[in-house]
């Protein structure tokens, strides 16, 4: 049973349109454990204040205070929320900014323009380690026909990501895209070089040491950025999130465990890097999250026994276990399977699932 639901951060305030902040929503389960649940718990409406994501990407809407308030059973938590500067010109910077896009896009990769030769005729430093030869090639080359100052909309560097013009990576973000209007407003700010801009000193990853109580869950991360200048920003939508342990951990915009072990998930940016520690339990349980939230995460704890007649969906996303192979309907009673079904998950027999 869910008795207590957590948010992380525990407060936002957005300061500009291309502010954002990442959520990570923690349930406390009776039994003691922690659990994320940022992609089941349910978000009541903030109106125009705020747009939430399903990772729990929080992003301004329109100016004003209010509160985001999120649910999961019967626990709820609220998170107060502040959004200002929305009407404010925003310049943005190539080294802080524009940057870590090139780098999230995959423009700059070795497959793309960051091959040792450039991709049709356009080159950039790998992973964006020379701001100024990518500067210069935005800027000079082709007689600076890839951005357009007094059109920014026909600027090639935007043309081609948004699928306006034909280009060999396909469509990368939208006219409404947070990353096109960051680029847009580079370009119309005159396409400036800030080698000066202040640059990532360090790396702070949340949560530090999750445990991941079954495999095929998920773990969201946040990841924020200490500057030169001591500024603090989140930078989760931007940095790379990698495992050192791909048979533990695949990490692509949250953390999905496949094994257990313990894993150190690394996130890096501007050639920075932090890590975080990933516990899992003992293999043996095959799990879909979507069984969590079709089943009601307050009833599945470890040693809870279900009521004769009540209905667990357990088959229809995949088995549980090899033993229920033999499961004669998609939809079992579940005081059927919790007979069948004892699993020794982190050291504890239990009789359910933990």
């Amino acid at each position: 049973k869910v008795v207590a639901l957590k948010a992380y951060p525990t407060e936002i305030a957005l300061k500009s349109r291309f502010d954002y902040a990442q959520l990570v929503l923690t349930a406390e389960l009776a039994s003691g454990e922690q659990l994320d649940v940022t992609r089941m718990a349910d978000a009541e409406e903030t109106g125009d204040l705020v747009h939430v994501s399903r990772s729990g990407l929080v992003r301004p809407g329109a100016e004003g205070s209010g509160a985001l308030k999120f649910s999961l059973g019967e626990q709820s938590v609220s998170v107060p929320v502040e959004v200002t500067g929305q009407t404010q010109i925003v310049e943005a910077s190539f080294v802080r900014d524009v940057m870590p896009i090139l780098s999230k896009a995959g423009c700059n990769a070795g497959t793309c323009h960051g091959a040792q030769k450039g991709k049709m005729g356009f080159a950039l430093s790998l992973r964006g380690y020379d701001p100024l030869f990518d500067h210069r090639a935005l800027t000079d080359d082709l007689a600076a026909r890839r951005n357009n100052r007094s059109a920014p909309d026909r600027s090639l560097m935007l043309q081609k990501p948004s699928g306006a013009a034909p280009h060999g990576g396909g469509v990368l973000f939208g006219p409404d895209d947070p990353y096109y209007q960051i680029l847009r407003s580079w370009i119309a700010g005159g396409v400036k070089l800030d080698l000066e801009s202040p640059r990532v000193t360090g790396l702070e990853i949340f949560p530090k040491n999750p445990i991941v109580p079954l495999p095929q869950m998920q773990q969201q991360m946040i990841v924020k950025a200490t500057y030169s200048d001591g500024t603090v920003r989140d930078v989760s939508a931007e940095a790379f999130i990698e495992s050192n342990n791909t048979e533990v951990v695949e990490a692509d915009d949250d953390v999905p465990p496949v094994e257990d072990a313990e894993d150190d998930p690394l996130a890096a940016g501007d050639g920075e890097g932090a890590d975080a520690q990933v516990d899992l339990p003992p293999a043996g349980l095959e799990f879909d999250p979507a069984i969590l939230g079709e089943a009601v995460l307050g009833d599945v704890e470890a040693g809870h026994h279900f009521e004769a007649g009540h209905q667990l969906p357990l088959i229809a996303a995949g088995r549980c276990v090899p033993a229920l192979e033999d499961a004669v309907d998609p939809v079992a009673d579940a005081e059927v399977v919790f007979e069948r079904l004892e699993v020794d998950v982190g050291g504890a027999l239990v009789d359910g699932f933990a």
